[in-house]
């Protein structure tokens, strides 16, 4: 009953915008919004909504699973003659659909399709912002399951802090944390893990290589994984040995930069205004040029996702949404420090989520 009543509820959202926008039927194709409506993970099929009707398309390969996962949630079609010719057919079972509603992601040969076989005259409606927005402000299924991937961050960079030491490469770093987080549960990583070691650390998305950590290092540790289909995203910048005394320097600024975001951070508070707060550290200190232009992003079933936290963003938190704090200052040829917490905006202010301790120093 507890997916039931999620599913209702978000479905209940769509139904009220599409009222509000004279929409008489919806195609949601994407995986995140189709894992979103249906708590379905598979990596095929469309779900249908009208006033009365919400359906889950898809193929026998799917289907007993579909069955399962989805008890009590939605209707199921089983895809019979092709995704096209089976969506052509049960549009024609709605009768005249005058206007019809899809996802601003979808792509061009599949619109194409769509149009030609199932749409016709009917006018057309995409709409990113709606569904970017619809998930950002998570229910207690999601943080349930947003807070067990991140819990099992907090485990891999448990297990691997002990490991660490000078003259590892950072493609060894990399390779043993894919290891612990399968081993600690996880779904997958949640994207290509970061580790930028000495002057490759202020490349924000360097792809580890073969290069060994040396004395004086920073390195750059970007990591998430994906649990039930809910991620995290977590970076710490650990020193190696004896740290250049303007090295530690930045990295207490970045330290304090993220401290005066998560301070401002709360309900009703617009998000550029969290973001300002963390570049006035570094504007101050005259070092805004070295940080990029955005603090950070939602997370939940894509690892990118709504709310953004950026210069200029006109998004107002609210209470449930999630977000990384991730200020960095980069200066190209010397050293990079990033430091992320995945924090929750709540009533009171903000809480942070990731347990890992921020102050890693490996002295050997």
């Amino acid at each position: 009953m507890e997916k039931a009543a999620a599913a209702a509820k978000r479905v209940s959202v769509i139904r009220t915008y599409m009222s509000e926008h004279q929409i008489d039927c919806a195609l949601i194709s994407s995986y995140p919004n189709r894992r979103y409506l249906t708590f379905l993970n598979s990596d095929n099929g469309y779900v249908f909504i009208t006033q009365t009707d919400f359906v889950l398309l898809t193929d026998r390969r799917y289907f007993e699973q579909a069955r399962i996962e989805t008890e009590g949630v939605c209707r199921i079609i089983e895809q019979t003659k092709g995704r096209i010719a089976t969506t052509a057919e049960y549009f024609k079972t709605l009768g005249k659909v005058r206007r019809i509603l899809v996802e601003g992601t979808m792509e061009l040969d599949e619109y194409l399709s769509l149009k030609e076989a199932v749409f016709g005259d009917a006018e057309v409606v995409t709409d990113h912002d709606f569904f970017f927005e619809l998930r950002a402000v998570k229910e207690a299924w999601d943080m349930e399951n947003i807070k067990s991937a991140i819990a099992c961050s907090d485990r891999v960079f448990s297990r691997l802090v002990p490991q660490l030491k000078i003259g590892m490469t950072e493609r060894d770093i990399a390779d043993e944390m894919q290891y612990l987080a399968l081993k600690e549960g996880a779904d997958s990583l949640s994207f290509p893990t970061i580790v930028a070691a000495g002057e490759r650390s202020a490349m924000a998305h360097a792809t580890p290589s073969r290069r060994r950590i040396a004395d004086g290092d920073f390195v750059v540790i970007d990591f998430g994984v994906f649990w039930n289909g809910y991620s995290s995203d977590t970076t710490r910048t650990i020193r190696f040995g004896k740290i250049d005394p303007e090295k530690q320097r930045i990295y207490d600024l970045v330290a304090k930069a993220q401290e005066a975001a998560i301070a401002k951070a709360g309900n009703n508070v617009p998000a550029n205004e969290v973001e300002l707060a963390h570049r006035m550290v570094f504007r101050d200190a005259g070092m805004e040029q070295y940080a990029l232009r955005g603090l950070g992003h939602g997370i939940g079933l894509q690892v990118w996702e709504g709310p953004g936290v950026a210069m200029g963003t006109p998004v107002i938190l609210k209470t449930g949404m999630v977000f990384t704090c991730e200020p960095g200052l980069y200066l190209d040829g010397f050293c990079g420090v990033r430091i992320e917490d995945d924090v929750e905006i709540t009533d009171t202010g903000s809480v942070v989520l990731t347990r890992t301790p921020r102050d890693i120093h490996i002295t050997q």
